[in-house]
């Protein structure tokens, strides 16, 4: 629910950016990008990029409370 300019700022880049990502006429997004984007959002890179490995990044505290609730 963001604008292309509120998300672009968000991970550091500028609407035309998001606008040429969304339209296809760029087809990569650059590595420090990548890092911002992944930083932002909690995103894991590998599930990112290539499907594998869980959606989001677990923080310490979720990684905490799980084995709390494990044991």
């Amino acid at each position: 629910n963001l604008t292309q300019e509120e998300f672009g700022k968000r991970i550091g880049v500028q609407n035309h950016v998001i606008y040429n990502l969304e339209s296809g006429r760029n087809k990569t997004i650059n590595e420090p990008m990548l890092i911002s984007l992944c930083s932002e959002y909690k995103i894991n890179k590998d599930w990112l990029l290539y499907g594998s490995g869980d959606k989001y990044i677990k923080s310490k505290d979720s990684v905490l409370e799980e084995l709390k609730s494990t044991y």
